[in-house]
Formats: structure tokens, sequence, C-alpha cells
């Protein structure tokens, strides 16, 4: 039997983020008739057509998922209502919710008896802990839904945390294009890369959890005894001006390269320049790395990666498989990591590997779809 689906996320592409290409990719691959009630988005239209899927865009700015503001209260019923229209216009089997708050909350109150599933990240439930008001909502959410789907197996533990039934929460992490990763690329000529230098890669936003200035600091520490290593950085945001400062800081002008926001030829071209991939994750206030789908990206590209403890990134780095987890706010662990790849190219070939293969096996958006279908379909008939 095929069943018809309603996405409601506010993440949604054009909108950049990890979460918005999960959500987006389950819609695409959802064999039966699908729509989307999304945020609306300066360079789209609020009513569209992409294949099959039929996309309605609403303003829902949240500056608080507490409804204890004018603005966060006027989002809350602009979704309500719009919600509403759009299960009375779809007539949904299942509605997929991009996070069980706002939208599983939103959900919960207006479905009825269509079921709903969440999807969880780790970063919102973490936010959402530190308030008696919203881990009450978030908990509402959970207890509702059929299914909880998390990204990491520790986001499952904090959606339980939170309040979610163990039975109906499983986890299925995002996947990645295995086969087209593992093409090689060539790196753009103009990138200042020194010839014989280990290269390591970090492809992110510049914010301090991804944690771009441990690994400064990290190769600092091994350029003063002597090593020479390149450190390359894609990605852009608000904490450009603090990684500059702390390259300045530590004299790595020659050592690190800021490519700002690149494309994705050029990301996947990153991935095969280097030698490693480093992105010890540390937590920041409530944010956490909830999986870190670029670990995977450069596992497929067959290269090593160095991850942090935080999060759930150690679901996606198999500690002595795959690469090496390490404290990231411990800058001697992260040097250490990096020394081990440079004095030992061997290992490095290894260890990517064995996670250009496990990407293949496990990681492949055909096999992570079809689990999360199965899953859906199971929980909802």
């Amino acid at each position: 039997m095929t069943h018809s689906l309603l996405a409601f996320s506010q993440v949604f592409p054009p909108f950049v983020g990890g979460s918005g290409l999960w959500m987006h990719r389950l819609v695409n691959a959802w064999p039966g008739p699908v729509a989307t009630l999304c945020q609306e988005h300066p360079l789209s239209r609020a009513e569209e057509q992409q294949g099959k899927n039929r996309i309605r865009r609403i303003p829902f700015n949240f500056p608080s998922w507490a409804p204890d503001t004018l603005t966060s209260l006027k989002s809350y019923w602009t979704a309500i209502r719009a919600l509403k229209r759009k299960i009375r216009s779809v007539n949904p089997a299942v509605i997929l919710c991009g996070r069980g708050i706002p939208e599983g909350v939103v959900t919960r109150w207006v479905a009825g008896r269509v079921p709903y599933v969440n999807l969880a990240h780790g970063e919102e439930i973490v936010a959402c802990l530190t308030s008696r008001k919203l881990t009450a909502l978030l908990r509402y959410s959970y207890r509702g839904a059929r299914l909880i789907i998390a990204n990491s197996g520790n986001t499952r533990r904090l959606a339980i945390q939170a309040g979610a039934d163990p039975e109906r929460c499983v986890v299925i992490p995002p996947g990645v294009d295995a086969s087209a990763l593992g093409q090689p690329v060539a790196a753009d000529p103009s990138w200042p890369i020194r010839p014989g230098a280990m290269v390591v890669a970090t492809v992110g936003r510049l914010e301090p959890r991804k944690n771009q200035v441990g690994v400064i600091q990290a190769v600092a520490k091994l350029v003063a005894q002597g090593k020479d290593i390149h450190y390359v950085i894609a990605g852009a945001g608000d904490g450009r001006p603090v990684v500059e400062r702390t390259i300045a800081d530590c004299g790595m002008q020659a050592h690190v390269t800021l490519l700002g926001g690149v494309s994705d030829r050029d990301v996947r071209a990153l991935y095969h320049a280097c030698d490693v991939f480093a992105m010890p994750s540390i937590q920041y206030g409530p944010s956490i790395e909830g999986f870190g789908i670029v670990f995977l990206e450069a596992a497929a590209a067959g290269k090593p990666s160095i991850a942090g403890t935080a999060g759930g990134s150690c679901d996606a780095v198999v500690h002595g498989s795959t690469g090496l987890v390490v404290d990231g706010t411990d800058i001697e662990a992260i040097a250490s990591a990096l020394a081990t790849f440079y004095d030992r190219p061997g290992l490095r070939k290894a260890y990517g590997q064995a996670g250009q293969e496990r990407a293949r096996q496990e990681f492949d958006w055909a096999i992570v779809l079809r689990k999360a279908h199965d899953a859906i379909t199971a929980a909802i008939s």
C-alpha cells in the first residue's frame, strides 16, 4: 500500500542545513503522494510544485519556541491555521515533522487522528532541556508521536531523557551519495596548498562548536615541532573574525587557508585533496553536533577523520577504525591525533579505506532512505 505523506518543517531547501537536507531527501524518496509545508524563503514562491511535491511556504519565524512572545504566538497561530488547511487539502496518511518543537507541538495540537513522526537532531533537545517549559512542550510532542527518528545514539538518549518512549525511538542517521563522493575531483589550482604538506580539512560553518579554532591551535603546536601541515577551512559564518584572530595570534598565516563558502563541487574536491578531515566538535552552550554528515562525506572520499566526543559524532566516526575521536576541548588531544596521522601515513590509508567501505555499506542514501521508509510505514500500520 502506498501512503501519502505531508512534510512539515521550518528548515527546508533552499535554506541550508543538514536537517533540511535530511527532510528533503526523505520527501523526494517517498514512494507515494507528498506535500510540504515549510518556512517562506525570499528566493522561492509561496506555492510551487517540485516534481510530485506540492510545496506551501508560510511565515514561520520563532524568536522563542515557547509561545510567550507576540511574534511566537503569531507564528504558532499561522502554523496551526496553515497545517489545518494542508491536512484538509491533501488528507495525508502520515505527517513527518522536521523536529519535535515547534513542528511536532503544532502537529499534535491539530492533527487529530492523523499519525505523525518526529525527526530528532540533538541540538533542539539540548536547548529544550535548559527550560522546564520547553521540556514540557517537547515531551508533549514526543508522547503523541508514532515514531521518533533520531540521527544518532546520543540524540536518541537525549530524546528519551526529554520524555520520548524508548520503544518508539529509533536511530536512523542521514546518508551520503557514497558512489559520487568516491569519484575524485581536481582541486582548484588557485588554492595555496603547499606540495608535500599533510593537508587537514574542515567543512562547516565558522562557529564555536565546529571548533576550527581548536584545530588551528593544535596545528600551531605541531608546526612548532617541525611538522609540515596545511589546514584548509571551507565554510562561512559569524565566527570568522575569531578564526582569523586565532590564525594571526598563532602565526599560522602560511599554514591555514580560509576558503569561505564554496560550491558542492569544491567541497568534494577538498575531501579528495586533504589527507585528514578534522572537526573535533565541542558543546557550546546548548549547541552540539547532532551527528556530523561531513564525516561520512569525507569517509566516502576515502579519508580518515578526527571527531569530538561531544554530541553524536562518535556514531559517524568509529574510533580506531575509521578515524580518531578526541575531547575537542583538549588541544593536546587534537594535536596528538593529528601527529598520529602525520607520522603514520599507512594508518591514514587504512582508516580511509575502512571508512569508505562503511559509508558504502551502511550510509548510502538508498540504504538509509529504505530504512526510514520501512520504519515509518511500520509505525503507522
